[in-house]
């Protein structure tokens, strides 16, 4: 059997820590499969080298494609984001003045533990995802 027979379509990564680490139960299923778009979007953006003036991996994640993606609404989508930052190790929301933007660190593994010890921060650096608050 060929990689090709055996997955014939491409297909979402998602975390399995979302689904069986007991910390993550609360979220939404809308919320983790957001947070896993942005992950793929990551990983895109990493394929692509797509790197700021700061040497920093972004990505343009505009709200409308969210909902697109979703198949959601708009207040769907901000509660998903909302669920994700309040589990303060997944994103971090950072509005922007004047712009019409906010800009949301996703933190790329929400692990307990990946050999670094367990101080209570995720173990993996930030990365940006560039979200429009504007339509």
């Amino acid at each position: 059997m060929s990689n090709q027979d055996y997955m014939p379509v491409e297909c979402l990564l998602v975390p399995t820590a979302l689904f069986k680490d007991a910390r993550y139960c609360s979220l939404s299923t809308t919320a983790k499969v957001l947070y896993s778009l942005m992950l793929d979007r990551l990983r895109y953006a990493a394929q692509n080298r797509w790197i700021d003036q700061k040497g920093k991996l972004y990505v343009i994640y505009p709200k409308s494609e969210m909902i697109r993606d979703l198949n959601s609404t708009r207040y769907r989508v901000d509660y998903a984001v909302s669920e994700l930052e309040s589990m303060g190790n997944m994103v971090l929301v950072v509005k922007d003045n004047g712009s019409g933007k906010s800009a949301i660190s996703v933190l790329a593994c929400p692990l307990p533990k990946c050999g670094r010890g367990d101080s209570g921060k995720a173990c993996c650096p930030p990365r940006h995802i560039h979200i429009w608050t504007s339509k």
